[in-house]
């Protein structure tokens, strides 16, 4: 297995119910050179609270409300890692996505890793519904350049790893922004 930097961003807007164990997941990983990016997006529920008591084991980015795509942004530029996972703040990772996702890319042709999602219930137990049972599957990349990320049936960040090297293509080798993926294709 490579020893390949993955960097987790999480994005957050008001939702401390959830943070600590979506933190808390991120860091949990089985793959240990993992570094965690927590963005609060302007909230006002406690949230900015939560992610100082981490203190140095993430990278917090404190910024006033954007929206999502500028809460992404923010983590992104920030980011190291030579795959990016995106996590939203209600959602959870399992302890061995990232190791999954590392294993993935060591296969030239894979540049995007996706999961079905694993609905929970507010006690955090499985629900035993599963969302996008019936992924995109195999090459995307005609999609994906015709339509962007937006255009695969399901998409949404929260879920979702990259290859830097395949992002790396699609943003013309800078970090300034995923908004520059998604106005290529009119989505901003």
């Amino acid at each position: 297995m490579s020893n390949d930097l993955a960097s987790v961003i999480l994005n957050n807007y008001n939702y401390a119910r959830f943070l600590r164990e979506a933190i808390d997941s991120a860091l949990d990983q089985t793959y240990r050179n993992t570094e965690v990016i927590v963005v609060d997006d302007g909230s006002t529920d406690g949230s900015r609270e939560i992610i100082a008591s981490y203190g140095d084991r993430i990278i917090p980015v404190l910024k006033e409300n954007g929206g999502q795509n500028s809460a992404l942004n923010a983590g992104f530029s920030l980011s190291r890692g030579d795959v990016i996972l995106f996590l939203d703040s209600d959602d959870v990772l399992f302890p061995t996505a990232v190791r999954t996702a590392i294993e993935a890319f060591s296969q030239p042709d894979v540049v995007k890793v996706h999961w079905p999602w694993v609905e929970w219930d507010d006690s955090s137990r499985e629900t035993g519904k599963v969302w996008w049972k019936s992924l995109p599957d195999g090459d995307m990349r005609d999609l994906v350049l015709r339509e962007g990320p937006e255009g695969m049936a399901g998409y949404l960040p929260s879920g979702n790893a990259y290859a830097m090297g395949g992002m790396g293509r699609l943003l013309a080798g800078n970090r300034q922004g995923l908004v520059e993926i998604s106005s290529r294709w009119g989505h901003a």
